[in-house]
């Protein structure tokens, strides 16, 4: 739709009518390039709005997983200090 309405630019700005050129650029009448546009993204915001829950559960789960994260992280800091009498057994 863009590269018709590219061409559709080109043709008009090619036979001298700059101010209709403009108009199609710069309107938001049916079937002008600013037109097009808004319904192109209308139709992308219904894709982006399938995927928005299950990104927004994710990024909540992110969140609580964190406290899970530090306690992963504080197991591992304090593994060596429990080993390290076992360690000196072997000396």
């Amino acid at each position: 739709m863009f590269q018709r309405d590219d061409r559709k630019i080109r043709a008009l700005l090619a036979q001298r009518k700059e101010h209709e050129a403009g108009a199609f650029c710069m309107g938001w009448e049916v079937d002008t390039s600013n037109a097009h546009f808004g319904a192109w993204m209308t139709e992308l915001d219904k894709v982006t709005d399938i995927n928005r829950w299950p990104f927004n559960a994710s990024v909540q789960a992110g969140c609580s997983s964190a406290g899970a994260l530090g306690a992963l992280a504080l197991v591992a800091a304090l593994t060596p200090v429990g080993l390290r009498p076992r360690l000196i057994e072997f000396r």
